[in-house]
């Protein structure tokens, strides 16, 4: 289910790298990176507190250590000022 809705965000021009899920972990090297969706995920930009409300984060299988892409963290910033501006 989730992979799937990897695969929508990267028809709507909001890629996710999914090559970044299904990798081995890099803090345990024994679990696999696998995307997991989070509602109202608390973050902080430049140090102020923000809640996403939804975000695809990689989590390790086995250690539970987080893998972020890249894109995911920058619609998150960009969700953030969009929202200082009159969310």
């Amino acid at each position: 289910m989730i992979l799937n809705d990897i695969k929508t965000l990267n028809k709507k021009n909001n890629k996710m790298d999914d090559r970044m899920f299904g990798v081995p972990c890099s803090e345990c090297g024994k679990g696999t990176i696998e995307p997991v969706r989070f509602q109202n995920y608390k973050i902080k930009v430049k140090a102020h507190p923000f809640v996403v409300p939804e975000a695809i984060v990689g989590v390790c299988d086995t250690c539970n250590a987080r893998a972020f892409d890249p894109r995911e963290t920058k619609r998150w910033r960009d969700l953030f000022y969009q929202c200082k501006d009159g969310c």
